[in-house]
This record gives C-alpha cells, sequence and structure tokens, in this order.
C-alpha cells in the first residue's frame, strides 16, 4: 500500500504542481494563476456530489461536506501560492 515508488510519483505531482501555481501566477495575466484553483474547487464540488448520492451512506450530507472541505485543501494550497505571488510581484519596483 505505501510503496516508495507510488509515494514519489504523489510527491512529485504535488511538487509539479505548485511549481505549476507559482509559474502561472507570476505571469503578467492575473487571471492564469486562478486556472489550478478553478479546477481543483470544481472537482471538489463534483466530489461532494458524487457522495451526497450515493444512497448506500447513513449521512450523506455530512460525508459530502467533508469531502468538500478535504478536497478544497489543494484549492487553499494554490490560492496562497497565488495571492502570496501576486503580493510579491506587486512590491517590486
Amino acid at each position: 500500500m505505501l510503496d516508495p515508488k507510488n509515494i514519489t510519483i504523489v510527491a512529485l505531482i504535488v511538487v509539479g504542481g505548485v511549481l505549476l501555481q507559482v509559474f502561472l501566477s507570476k505571469r503578467e495575466n492575473k487571471f492564469l494563476g486562478l486556472i489550478l484553483p478553478a479546477i481543483s474547487f470544481l472537482l471538489s464540488v463534483i466530489f461532494m456530489m458524487m457522495v451526497i448520492n450515493n444512497e448506500s451512506l447513513a449521512h450523506p450530507v455530512f460525508v459530502g461536506l467533508a469531502t468538500l472541505g478535504l478536497y478544497n485543501v489543494p484549492t487553499l494550497v494554490f490560492l496562497t501560492v497565488y495571492l502570496k505571488s501576486r503580493k510579491s510581484k506587486t512590491k517590486q519596483p
């Protein structure tokens, strides 16, 4: 289950996503940096709807909200990178 190869692949995907977010956030067009957070948020809403529609769960709304919170962690990370990058870009002379 915790194969080092899988952990390495996931770590590379996470680092690549953050580096891509930094790259997009530092572009002149400020909306490019909002692409990954928007995709991440839309995916979290889709996953939440899938969980809520699962009738076999005892409390689908609670589990759906927990899913929404869990899947929005990358959204928060991407938004934090975006805000920090834009803030440092405006400080430059």
